[in-house]
């Protein structure tokens, strides 16, 4: 039910689907004919609200902006070591996910890219991550001199910085209008 668009001989991209009823959603790494799928298109699951889980296989290298904007029914999701980038708005509104683990190879996150997500409530980040850190389920830069995102389920009144931190993103706190920072 997937809808690719070739690229080249070698490569395609998802664009979206057609008559697609699952919970699960996965996301493989080749189109079944030769091609690599290297990238989530933009806009290509907004708004499905039948997708509960996605798993996105390896060899995605990016998920495009707002490509899973509003699918309030996603509860999990699983990104491959081999993504990139996730875009601007990319799961903005996924009311329903509780926590993202972000993998080793992302080195991008666009703005607003998990803002709206009401029910998140923890971000990780692996290890061998260069570019991002999280303390205390807060996404901050690997340096932890930029705050990213506080995820809005967290529910929490009051958040301590660490000493490093010289920049908060614009909608770090978007959605916790009850937050103090110190």
């Amino acid at each position: 039910g997937l809808l690719y668009i070739a690229d080249s001989d070698i490569s395609c991209h998802i664009v979206g689907t057609k008559d697609f009823e699952s919970e699960s959603l996965v996301i493989p790494g080749n189109d079944g004919e030769g091609r690599v799928i290297s990238y989530v298109s933009d806009y290509a699951f907004k708004n499905n609200t039948t997708i509960k889980s996605v798993e996105i296989e390896e060899g995605i290298t990016e998920i495009c902006g707002g490509a899973f904007q509003g699918c309030t029914s996603l509860e999990s999701i699983s990104l491959p070591k081999s993504l990139r980038k996730i875009g601007t708005f990319a799961f903005y509104g996924c009311s329903s996910v509780v926590k993202v683990d972000i993998p080793s190879g992302v080195s991008v996150i666009g703005q607003n890219a998990f803002v709206d997500c009401t029910s998140l409530t923890e971000y990780t980040v692996s290890e061998e991550n260069r570019d991002f850190a999280a303390l205390d389920g807060i996404l901050y830069s690997s340096d932890m001199t930029v705050l990213i995102s506080c995820p809005t389920g967290k529910k929490i009144t009051t958040v301590t910085l660490p000493d490093t931190v010289v920049r908060i993103h614009n909608a770090a706190f978007q959605d916790n209008p009850f937050v103090s920072v110190l």
